[in-house]
């Protein structure tokens, strides 16, 4: 009859044994899993608490052999319950050589994964069959809790700076042979676009105005043009408009068909050959729209995960940044749960590689001004969004619409904070009835000031 082994939890107690073998033969041993092992990863609670003695006189600067470690295991009343210290001689004969305590380190860490995974499945199953418990806040645990143990193993991320900068000059060579090819995705506007080298990976770049200035336009925009001008897939988040909205907004950019005649139908010839080509370019363009109302960073950070399985995702569009919702039930307060926001998303950034664009309301107090340029200062219930962006946008108009012309407004885009380059005004024109920005008078970049 053989022993089910399905209860056994993963665990390799020889390669315990060994790891603290070698650490009790040799200190350089200890300076390299130190960091990467905790005593919680030792199956064996006693292996745990030998551990934690090796560790402190490590960090006492002490040294480390059968004599100390013995005596600090007396310290705290566990030298009988770790095995005495015949047993620290048996670990010590256990391995010859302590050149291996890395590889002993990372079979310890990898088993006790797989507990804390098997941990986290059953708190998943136990909050699943409570029926008080909503199904959003488990499966948002549920997220959380993988996503912390994906983060919990501690890798060392130091990289020679020869490879970096082999990189960077790769990236420069590449640019100089494609004719003055962006490094970045491309907005589609050419001053913005000098200024900015395109949207650069991992940058979270905030777009902000007050209400009816565009905003939500502009963003589109650069939506078509990455994915219909250089097929690049764009993921668009929008928490204030459903899909068929900015869907209809695109339609009227595309085919550059007035927005009121689109709604009643009333086209000539012409227009409907335009608004048929346009809607070709945008069924086949690859922008994916998710309208969920409230949505947390955590949650898009799942959905674009496994939007990035079908389509090559290499711009995300959020509208707009005080419509998300935190990770926590309960913030201390609104201006705590945008900061954490904040972070979430520039943290999602940076480890998707895939640069954000945030739209982001400004605060009322600017209507107040004489002078309604917009300051870093405006930028609406966190001061963590100035911290962490990467690039800030302001829509200007300073000037009224023309009364010739109600349908057209010169609008500035103010690139108030870039963390890599330059800052400056972008001149643009914004033709409303079809929802479109379009280049103007450009701005010589020598004129543009550089944040020191």
């Amino acid at each position: 009859m053989t022993t089910s082994k399905k209860n056994i939890q993963p665990q390799d107690l020889e390669s315990e044994q060994s790891l603290l073998g070698s650490l009790l033969l040799s200190k350089d041993a200890v300076a390299l899993v130190i960091g990467k092992i905790q005593s919680s990863h030792f199956y064996r609670d006693a292996h745990g608490w030998i551990f934690e003695a090796i560790l402190n006189l490590f960090q006492k600067n002490q040294p480390i052999d059968l004599i100390t470690v013995s005596n600090e295991l007396k310290k705290t009343d566990k030298l009988e319950a770790s095995g005495g210290r015949s047993y620290l001689i048996e670990l010590t004969e256990i391995v010859p050589t302590s050149s291996n305590a890395e590889y002993y380190s990372d079979i310890v860490i990898e088993k006790a994964l797989l507990r804390q995974l098997i941990k986290a499945g059953s708190d998943m199953v136990k909050e699943a069959y409570d029926d008080t418990n909503d199904p959003k806040d488990v499966i948002d645990h549920a997220q959380q809790s993988i996503l912390e143990l994906s983060k919990s193993s501690v890798k060392d991320n130091f990289v020679p700076l020869k490879t970096v900068v082999n990189t960077v000059f790769e990236q420069i060579q590449e640019t100089s042979t494609s004719g003055g090819k962006l490094v970045g995705v491309p907005s589609g506007f050419a001053d913005l676009d000098k200024l900015t080298s395109g949207f650069q990976k991992g940058d979270l770049i905030i777009l902000a105005a007050r209400p009816s200035c565009g905003k939500t336009c502009l963003a589109l925009n650069i939506a078509q043009n990455v994915a219909i001008q250089h097929k690049m897939g764009v993921a668009i988040f929008s928490c204030e408009m459903p899909a068929e909205q900015l869907a209809m907004r695109m339609l009227c950019s595309e085919s550059k068909i007035d927005s009121t005649k689109i709604r009643s139908a009333k086209l000539a010839d012409n227009e409907y050959r335009d608004l048929n080509m346009g809607f070709g370019r945008l069924s086949e363009a690859p922008i994916f729209i998710d309208d969920t109302a409230t949505i947390s960073p955590l949650d898009m950070r799942a959905k674009c995960r496994r939007l990035q399985q079908a389509a090559d995702i290499k711009l995300i569009i959020i509208d707009y940044l005080q419509l998300l919702k935190g990770s926590k039930k309960r913030p201390e307060s609104r201006y705590h749960e945008v900061s954490e926001i904040v972070r979430e998303i520039k943290a999602f950034a940076k480890e998707s590689s895939i640069p954000i664009i945030a739209l982001s309301q400004l605060s009322r107090d600017i209507e107040k001004r004489q002078d309604k340029r917009p300051m870093l200062s405006d930028l609406r219930e966190s001061g963590e969004i100035e911290q962490t962006a990467d690039l800030i946008c302001f829509l200007h108009k300073p000037d009224d619409y023309d009364p010739n012309n109600m349908n057209f407004a010169n609008v500035q885009v103010v690139v108030a904070k870039h963390r890599n380059g330059p800052i400056g005004d972008i001149n643009l024109g914004f033709r409303k009835n079809i929802s479109t920005f379009v280049s103007v008078a450009k701005a010589p970049i020598s004129e543009m000031v550089r944040v020191e």
